[in-house]
């Protein structure tokens, strides 16, 4: 539990400590209960990444709220869309 509240408090500096502590504990006991643990550190990190995101708004660390960089994040004009909005006209 305390790697991943240490990897949490290095990306996300600005969010003070007791905060990120109390966010992991948390989320820590939503699997107090589970039979295979294996995974419970990842699915913390996963779930704290995206809740310190969340409050923190979309430019945390430059990076949008999907924790995408911008560039990445796709467009209204991305190929995907462009051939879907193409379909919905046809149809």
């Amino acid at each position: 539990m305390r790697s991943v509240e240490l990897e949490l408090c290095a990306e996300f500096p600005s969010v003070p400590i007791d905060q990120v502590t109390t966010l992991v504990e948390c989320l820590w006991a939503h699997f107090d209960d589970a039979t295979v643990r294996d995974f419970v550190p990842v699915l913390v990190r996963k779930q704290a990444k995206e809740e310190l995101r969340d409050h923190l708004g979309p430019d945390v660390l430059g990076r949008g709220a999907t924790g995408r960089h911008p560039a990445t994040v796709p467009t209204a004009g991305s190929p995907r869309r462009s051939r879907r909005r193409h379909l919905m006209l046809r149809g």
